[in-house]
């Protein structure tokens, strides 16, 4: 199965979804797939994207950011890593 492939790069696209009632961070930027949780934009760009996530929600769009995730080398686990692939020159 391709799934199972170690060091294949699988190409997809993430909701950006704000959270200004975020506890943490007034600019969280939770990021779904298929409607689950998978994780945040990282704090040091969040306040970019969350900007840009408002921005489209205010003209009524969704938000869906260019991602990649592999099935690591050296592991075994089923944990992935998923990285965002959208450049901020573009915010």
């Amino acid at each position: 199965e391709a799934l199972t492939r170690k060091g294949q790069i699988f190409r997809l696209s993430l909701q950006a979804v704000a959270e200004p009632d975020n506890e943490y961070d007034p600019c969280a930027v939770m990021l779904t797939l298929n409607g689950m949780k998978c994780g945040y934009v990282p704090a040091h760009v969040s306040p970019r994207i969350y900007s840009f996530v408002m921005y489209q929600y205010a003209q009524g769009n969704s938000c869906f950011l260019p991602g990649a995730f592999c099935i690591d080398d050296d592991s075994d686990s089923d944990v992935n890593l998923i990285q965002i692939s959208m450049s901020t020159s573009v915010l």
